[in-house]
């Protein structure tokens, strides 16, 4: 698959707004502690798909934009959750979640050969590219 199809698959700022029902601000403001863009050769700051839909399910269990910056990545759980149980997951939502961390993997070392490398090579390019359309 092109590198560019793959690019155009991931959601701008814009399409993360959307998504989310936030505004283009406050997707700026997550940028860095719950949302990594990667930025495109026209500086255009893209999302993929899988990390958006994680931030959505946070947001919707409960967790908010702002609780995933402070206290839940330092491991400190505030008091209004502490009586919450961690979810088991379904065997299937386990595989889905590695399949989108491979995908997330494989867009971002697609990124860093195409940013970084005059000339990559194109079986690592096809190779990267089998994994980003994984289903």
């Amino acid at each position: 698959m092109p590198v560019r199809a793959t690019l155009s698959r991931m959601l701008t700022r814009s399409g993360v707004a959307k998504r989310l029902g936030k505004s283009i601000a406050t997707v700026r403001r997550l940028e860095g502690h719950a949302l990594h863009p990667t930025v495109d050769g026209n500086g255009v700051h893209r999302f993929s798909d899988s990390q958006v839909r994680l931030l959505l399910q946070r947001i919707r269990s409960g967790e908010s934009p702002e609780a995933a910056q402070g206290d839940w990545l330092s491991g400190v759980v505030p008091a209004r959750h502490r009586h919450r149980k961690a979810p088991l997951l379904e065997p299937a939502s386990v595989e889905r979640q590695l399949i989108d961390a491979r995908q997330e993997v494989a867009i971002t070392i697609l990124e860093l050969l195409l940013r970084h490398q005059p000339r990559p090579n194109p079986v690592v390019i096809e190779y990267l590219a089998e994994i980003i359309d994984e289903e």
